[in-house]
This record gives structure tokens, sequence and C-alpha cells, in this order.
């Protein structure tokens, strides 16, 4: 790859590559990157005590829109990993519930990300790794919340 590619372009052929590794190595379990993303997020949440997800709340934490949230909690829904049920304290939004399947999945994708991720930075000292986290830790509080 040239030296000269723009850091935007840098960004996307990274993340990209990423999003491949997971995809292939979920692809047996029907599952995309995108979708394992979105798992994990609820996940998280639930581990956190988070009462009650919704919708809304996992669309600003993944940063797209209503759309394509309701795209990938149907199909996860249709393959038995999430539940989604009217919420009980306001019923504009569903509730979100991952399921024991879920899970179960769980472990296996945070060991996937690692592999696919120690893959990509071949070649790097812990210490440039550990620069990355970082770097990309302010960069990610500079994106203004979805409004």
């Amino acid at each position: 790859m040239p030296c000269n590619m723009p850091p935007g372009l840098r960004m996307a052929v990274i993340s990209r590559a990423h999003r491949q590794g997971m995809d292939a190595r979920f692809e047996a379990v029907g599952l995309t990157a995108a979708q394992v993303r979105v798992m994990r997020d609820i996940t998280d949440l639930e581990h956190r005590g988070v009462p009650e997800i919704n919708q809304k709340d996992l669309e600003k934490r993944a940063h797209v829109t209503h759309p394509t949230m309701t795209g990938l909690l149907h199909r996860l829904e249709s393959k038995g990993f999430v539940r989604t049920m009217p919420s009980p304290t306001d019923r504009r939004y569903k509730k979100i519930v991952s399921t024991e399947k879920a899970r179960q999945f769980h472990q296996q994708v945070a060991s996937q990300d690692e592999a696919v991720f120690a893959a990509l930075c071949q070649g790097l000292t812990q210490q440039d790794i550990d620069a990355f986290y970082r770097i990309t830790e302010v960069m990610l509080s500079n994106i203004p919340e979805p409004t």
C-alpha cells in the first residue's frame, strides 16, 4: 500500500479487512460481522445491568440508522440470537434481550475478534498496539452523538 494513502481511506481499508475476517470466521454459523457486533453490544449492555435495551440505544451505540438496525435485529431474531418484545415501560419501543444461544456464542466471538485483530497487527510491538488503542479512543470520543 502506498504511504501517501489518505487517513480516511486507511481506516476504511482496515475496517473492511477486519469485517471480511470476521465474516469468514462466522460464515458457517450464518452471521455477519455487523450482526456479531450488535450481539456484542447487547451482551455488553446486559452485563452493565442496563434494565431495558431498545433499538434506539443500539442505533446510537453502533452509529447506524433505524432501518439498518431494524434489519440486523430481524435477522438476529430469526436466527434465534435475540428476542424482541413490547417494552413494558414505553410502548413506542421494543425491548431487546439476548437468548441463551447468543450468550453461549459470546465467548467464541471475543476470541475470534482477537484473532482477526492479531492477524492485522502482525509486525507491531505491544507499544504500537497500546498507542493504537490510545489514539483510537480519542478519535472515537471526537465522534458527535447521532441526533
